[in-house]
């Protein structure tokens, strides 16, 4: 192990967000290098994540460095997952100063915060594993996706203030496959939760995670 010192050389810094949040992921994640095995610098608090939630690699050679962040053979760590290749990072840098930032996703398993509205979907139909799928507010367009796991599974998080209707319901709309597929309809899971829709249109209580199934074409 490396202690930080300021006659180290900054390779690089890089932050794992949360892609729903935009903020960093709380849990130290087995951040290092691949085959070489390195680990970032130690932090004033003992481990390899900063209090900035960054992992800062020094005094690395030159070439491409390809990072890890779960455990070999894994595919998540934590309930994180990632749908992206794992990070390939060029050292030397021409501003190593320049943070790297790499999302992450929340399995469509894992348990939020409480109070938190969010959609636990599953979409039903053929070829439904790996679609990306957009939830927005009717009033405005969102930039933020999730993707359907093997079962056709997804957690989206809705964090930003929404507005409600009439009868205090978030009316949102969804996307999957950039719109190459098409939601038929929708079941509340339990069916009390919600009223069932037709296409792709639907309202939720806000404040809770609500379990809908979403049929496709």
């Amino acid at each position: 192990m490396i202690s930080e010192g300021w006659q180290h050389l900054l390779s690089f810094s890089i932050r794992f967000n949360d892609h729903f949040t935009n903020q960093p992921v709380t849990e130290e994640l087995p951040v290092r290098l691949d085959h070489t095995f390195i680990h970032p610098v130690i932090s004033s608090a003992g481990g390899y994540r900063q209090v900035d939630g960054t992992y800062r690699f020094i005094n690395l050679v030159a070439g491409v460095h390809h990072v890890r962040w779960r455990p070999p053979l894994e595919d998540s760590f934590r309930g994180w997952v990632s749908w992206d290749d794992d990070p390939l990072i060029q050292v030397p840098m021409l501003h190593p100063d320049e943070l790297i930032v790499y999302d992450l996703w929340p399995e469509s398993n894992v348990s939020i915060a409480s109070g938190t509205t969010a959609v636990r979907g599953q979409l039903i139909g053929s070829n439904r594993s790996g679609l990306r799928i957009h939830i927005s507010h009717v009033s405005f367009p969102s930039t933020r996706f999730a993707l359907s796991d093997e079962n056709g599974e997804f957690l989206f998080p809705l964090y930003e203030p929404l507005s409600t209707n009439v009868d205090g319901l978030i009316e949102l709309d969804i996307e999957v496959a950039d719109g190459t597929r098409t939601v038929d309809s929708g079941e509340f899971i339990p069916a009390d939760s919600g009223t069932p829709f037709a296409g792709s249109g639907f309202a939720i209580v806000p404040g809770r995670s609500t379990r809908i199934k979403y049929q496709i074409s």
